[in-house]
């Protein structure tokens, strides 16, 4: 495990220095290749969210009616391969992330890299493609040996999986800060990129300790990733032997009732305002704007039923002998969780 965190640590924290000594990256490539870096840790998050098998303590409860019982849902989904189970509790997070977080996080890594003022020419626009392919390559190292291949999934939640990107822009981000003042001081390139390239090198050494040493972790890690905030999953008890009755809802009446939900959660809750909205534009002729709230109705209501079906309307009730005294609900298409949650 140590040898995998060295050589994936080493394989990233190298790109720079290599840059800088070997092939005369300015300082724009440098700061470039940062950003694409967390444009790199924010891709590869998004391939992991589906995976992580714990779920964050605030999401037990699942209360929101819109992804809550998404949530709750205790199953996972098996397919054939290598890959391990996908956890539909994380699609909320993932939803989150790809739509909002992502977003936000890339266009705040790009404002800061506007702020250093660089300056793009097409010799740095190559640089900086090959700069990003090896970082996005090597992340994708990284992902594949310590998240897939050695169960690094297993001790993550979605939300600390979502972290980790966080952390990296706080950490890179503090470098373009730095880096952007001094390139219009009376600073010489030389000192700056030699600040770049040295803390950039401390960083990866506290990212190599951290994985290495648990104890080592920091604040970020007590707030998102902690026993207290991301707790150990719970074993699910299972009947021995073959249920003796086996039974689901009619397809039909759960998919009836997954709509029905879908268009009342639309007419109970804010959404409502959505629908005055594309009213009032309607009424004065904005036909095409009156149906692009429209949309935004159909999108959250279509939303809400998915949630709805995915908890319920895929449940198989197995019922076993009275020896073993109880009920347990799984699905056909979902298995019960073999870590269990808590």
């Amino acid at each position: 495990m140590l040898r995998s965190v060295a050589f994936t640590s080493l394989l990233q924290g190298l790109v720079v220095p290599v840059g800088v000594l070997l092939l005369d990256w300015p300082i724009a490539v440098v700061l470039g290749v940062f950003v694409l870096e967390i444009v790199a840790v924010v891709c590869w998050a998004v391939v992991k969210i589906p995976f992580a098998a714990k779920r964050p303590r605030n999401m037990i409860d699942g209360d929101d009616r819109l992804l809550g019982p998404l949530q709750t849902k205790r199953g996972s989904v098996t397919f054939p391969g290598p890959l391990p189970p996908v956890y539909p509790r994380n699609v909320p997070t993932l939803l989150l992330t790809v739509c909002f977080l992502a977003p936000l996080e890339v266009g705040a890594a790009f404002l800061v890299f506007a702020f250093t003022d660089p300056t793009v020419t097409t010799p740095v626009v190559k640089q900086l493609v090959l700069g990003g392919a090896v970082v996005f390559l090597a992340e994708g190292i990284e992902t594949a040996r310590e998240y897939f291949a050695r169960g690094g999934y297993r001790d993550h939640s979605p939300r600390s999986v979502v972290l980790v990107p966080f952390k990296r822009l706080f950490g890179v981000g503090a470098l373009l800060f730095v880096a952007g003042p001094l390139q219009g001081a009376a600073v010489s390139g030389e000192v700056v990129l030699g600040l770049l390239v040295v803390g950039k090198l401390l960083y990866d050494l506290r990212r190599f300790q951290v994985a290495r040493d648990p104890d080592a972790r920091g604040v970020f890690y007590r707030l998102y990733g902690s026993a207290e905030t991301e707790p150990e999953s719970v074993p699910v008890e299972v009947p021995p032997g073959d249920p003796v009755v086996c039974d689901r809802p009619p397809q039909t009446a759960a998919l009836l009732d997954a709509l029905g939900r879908g268009v009342t959660y639309t007419l109970t809750s804010s959404v409502l305002i959505v629908y005055v909205a594309a009213a009032f534009f309607l009424a004065f002729g904005a036909t095409a704007v009156g149906l692009v709230f429209l949309g935004v109705v159909a999108v959250v209501a279509g939303v809400r039923a998915v949630s709805r079906y995915l908890r319920y309307g895929t449940v198989e009730y197995r019922g076993t002998t009275a020896r073993s005294s109880s009920t347990t609900g799984c699905s056909t298409s979902h298995r019960l969780d073999s870590n269990g949650v808590p």
